[in-house]
């Protein structure tokens, strides 16, 4: 990496290195980088339904189906249909979910310690602004371009 990089090449190289690091870290537990983000997501909102769940983290309905149908075979979910609305599913973690939570918690802040090992406080504070600006101006876009979809 070079310092005169674009920033999404470097977003591009932080984005394929995290993704290496969790699948390395998360392989003990059979979870790649992809569903964690779904047990981080019920850890704080158990009982969710998939669409909530998919929704938040901006992933299509198909895939996070495929990761909650994965996450259950492996034990860390269940699947419950809604006593309302018997098409919608609500997704509950396991005690086998639940007893990894410390450990991915852990895994999580391990990498954020890697990424900004030579960082002062107002260093990460800046960085986290500034990422947060950017996330912004990508849900901002998101929207602008969803409402053309829905106008057209």
């Amino acid at each position: 990496m070079h310092h005169q990089d674009s920033i999404g090449k470097m977003l591009g190289f932080l984005h394929r290195s995290a993704q290496k690091y969790f699948n390395h870290q998360l392989s003990k537990y059979d979870l790649g980088s992809g569903a964690y983000m779904f047990l981080i997501y019920l850890f704080h909102n158990d009982g969710a339904t998939q669409n909530e769940t998919s929704s938040h983290l901006d992933v299509d309905k198909s895939h996070a189906t495929r990761i909650f149908h994965n996450l259950e075979k492996l034990g860390y979910v269940t699947r419950k249909h809604d006593i309302h609305d018997k098409r919608v599913y609500r997704v509950y973690l396991t005690k086998k979910a639940i007893s990894i939570r410390t450990d991915i918690k852990e895994i999580m802040q391990s990498w954020s310690e890697i990424i900004t090992k030579d960082l002062k406080e107002n260093e990460k504070d800046l960085v986290k602004k500034l990422l947060w600006k950017m996330s912004k101006n990508v849900t901002d876009m998101n929207d602008a371009q969803n409402k053309l979809c829905q106008n057209s």
